[in-house]
């Protein structure tokens, strides 16, 4: 089964522990038995403020990463996006097969598009998008005030939904494993494959959900009811993450004045986050529940210790692999052109295919 997955180049290009139990873990699997293509998303880090340095060096690092993490490029079509055109053509055609208000009910567009003049109200009445509201009184104002210098959102950040769609639909992937906050991009795509297969003829695979393993949605330290994040200030654990700062944080890591270890995400979402860890990084095949029976004599900071234990045992050989693939750019270089060859000719097939249907020289 052809599968494809990516991770976006944005921020600072650092990948975290939700990156890592929710997806690469999972990537190491599936390369074992399934037709596996690994993205490199810098295309869809242009929605948001970058510096063209850092971009560069933000693919580097998340494919340094990648391959750290036990990914294979033998039996894994990694590439960069942006290394491959079609994506971008394949995207100006299918913008004109979307509906402006299939665009407009994207969860995701209005959660970062929230703006300056709006914004207050909801706060004051506490009804903001999941992604505003942990912000404090202090950020909140900083992001108002970002969103007011910024002026209008960009064209990019309401399309992008399309460009992952063709992302999906140019490599005839046949499933998509995605958290939930992504599924409604998912179903976006699903219906622009079965509009085009319509009314021009069969040409698209319809991708399937595929539904995540255990584990694959890690939540913040600094607020457990939301998914790990670059964006939230103390939320995530990065793989590249010194052994003291990893201890560190999920020493300041929230919980609760219950007193009892349970697993219970509803009533006690940051324990039942800590032992969601424990045992996705375990060398046993263990639950959260398994977990919460054998450590339920402990205290909260004895637990949050033996997490951070067994989170820097496992990123320890994954940093020292991380730091040997940064510092050899053009091996990384060559691995990219390898990633490059074997994806355009899936890509270009399929978009001959396209163009052909719609008459397109």
């Amino acid at each position: 089964m052809r599968i494809l997955s990516g991770i976006t180049t944005s921020g600072n290009g650092e990948l975290h522990l939700g990156n890592y139990i929710g997806a690469i873990r999972q990537w190491l699997k599936l390369q074992q038995d399934h037709d596996l293509f690994l993205m490199l998303a810098n295309l869809h880090a242009l929605t948001g403020e970058i510096s063209p340095a850092n971009l560069k060096e933000n693919t580097y690092k998340v494919l340094a990463m990648y391959l750290a993490c036990g990914l294979d490029p033998r039996r894994s079509v990694i590439f960069a996006q942006s290394q491959l055109p079609q994506h971008s053509e394949l995207a100006w055609i299918l913008n004109n097969l979307t509906y402006m208000g299939e665009l407009s009910r994207m969860t995701q567009f209005k959660d970062k598009s929230a703006r300056p003049e709006t914004m207050q109200a909801a706060y004051d009445s506490g009804v903001l998008p999941a992604s505003l509201q942990t912000l404090s009184p202090a950020e909140f104002k900083e992001k108002k005030q970002a969103l007011a210098r910024g002026g209008n959102i960009s064209v990019g950040l309401f399309t992008y939904p399309i460009l992952q769609a063709a992302d999906i639909l140019l490599y005839q992937a046949e499933a998509v494993p995605v958290g939930e906050d992504q599924k409604q991009h998912l179903e976006l795509t699903r219906d622009l494959a079965l509009r085009f297969n319509q009314r021009y003829g069969q040409t698209f695979v319809v991708p399937e959900v595929m539904t995540s393993l255990h584990g694959a949605r890690i939540m913040s330290l600094s607020d457990p009811k939301v998914k790990m994040s670059k964006s939230l200030a103390g939320s995530a654990v990065y793989l590249s993450d010194a052994p003291t700062l990893i201890k560190a944080k999920f020493k300041q890591a929230e919980t609760d004045s219950l007193a009892k270890i349970n697993y219970a995400p509803l009533e006690q979402p940051g324990i039942g986050n800590l032992l969601t860890i424990y045992a996705s990084l375990a060398d046993s095949t263990m639950s959260p529940e398994q977990v919460a029976q054998e450590c339920g004599q402990l205290g909260y900071g004895q637990l949050k210790e033996l997490v951070a234990n067994r989170v820097i045992e496992v990123l320890t050989p994954i940093q020292e692999r991380y730091q040997h693939y940064l510092d050899r750019t053009t091996e990384l270089d060559t691995i990219l052109a390898d990633g490059q060859s074997r994806a355009v000719t899936v890509a270009a097939q399929t978009l001959n295919q396209v163009k052909d249907k719609l008459g397109l020289l």
